[in-house]
């Protein structure tokens, strides 16, 4: 009895978790997107600092910039709080983004066509940096088009409108993370395919590497395709600039060919994110730091 009633609050207060999602989109339709960007940039600004997760934004970019002052840290911290509500107000409302080509120019798109014209697929890799979700319709616009895979989200209602409204920008798949995702995108890889992922997330099961001094468990996977199936790696930072537009930096990365396989994917891993880190010291204020990236937990 208990138990069919816990069962229907859940899902009672599941449905009006969606409505509640789905009034904000309504609202943010009604205003230009850039009005409402900024909007809920300043929101978020105002009200994650009130948060837990700020002070651990802080005690992260104490860990990354042992150097820099409170003062400064606390104006990073806030200023990636902005950026998050920007990206979160404008990935609600994806399609209207990415129906103005305008807003998303590549610093070098002739890396793009090099990759396409190998041949034989590759590997797009970015992090949460600037407004990520864009990098998709890139890879389109240039003839790549990618299979993805995202976090599920515990609300199955949000879960099905965020997974329809970001389908369409992975014509070769979207696959919730799981074994049969994970087998998926190893068919894509042997194939030749092309594959987005996003890989500055802690993984605790993970391969420990060094990031910012500091050992960092991170998710091995994208290397193992790379290192085994002999894939390009492009990994890419997405620049947010004024009026929701974005600059795109793209880097072809080593991967290690070695014929020791665990050995080629640990220095594979470490390259990514040491040039994720190199990225983030140029333009931190752009970055996620209230999530879990060490692997002890701070």
């Amino acid at each position: 009895m208990a138990k069919t009633k816990n069962k229907r609050l859940r899902g009672l207060t599941f449905r009006l978790e969606y409505a509640g999602l789905r009034f904000v989109i309504f609202l943010l339709r009604l205003m230009p997107l850039e009005t409402g960007s900024a909007l809920m940039g300043w929101v978020w600004q105002k009200i994650a600092p009130l948060t837990a997760r700020h002070a651990r934004a802080l005690q992260h970019l104490a860990t990354a910039f042992p150097q820099s002052s409170p003062e400064e840290r606390e104006r990073v911290a806030r200023a990636s709080w902005h950026n998050l509500g920007q990206t979160f107000a404008e990935s609600l409302q994806i399609d209207r983004l990415l129906s103005d080509p305008g807003r998303v120019t590549v610093n070098n798109p002739e890396l793009l066509d090099q990759v396409r014209q190998q041949n034989d697929g590759g590997l797009f890799l970015s992090f949460h940096h600037g407004n990520w979700e864009v990098l998709a319709s890139v890879a389109i616009q240039h003839d790549m088009p990618i299979a993805g895979i995202y976090q599920k989200v515990k609300n199955p209602y949000v879960e099905a409108y965020i997974a329809s409204t970001r389908a369409p920008y992975y014509p070769t798949g979207l696959f919730r993370k799981d074994r049969h995702a994970l087998k998926e995108l190893i068919k894509i890889a042997k194939t030749g395919g092309y594959i987005g992922m996003l890989t500055d997330l802690r993984e605790a099961t993970g391969v420990e590497i060094d990031f910012f001094g500091q050992p960092a468990a991170t998710n091995p996977f994208p290397a193992m395709l790379a290192c085994r199936y002999g894939r390009s790696v492009l990994l890419t930072r997405v620049n947010r600039l004024p009026n929701v537009r974005f600059e795109l930096d793209l880097v072809e990365l080593p991967v290690s060919q070695t014929g020791n396989l665990d050995a080629d994917i640990h220095a594979t891993t470490q390259a990514i994110q040491s040039q994720i880190e190199t990225w983030l010291k140029e333009k931190p204020e752009q970055w996620m730091w209230a999530h879990k990236r060490w692997t002890a937990v701070l």
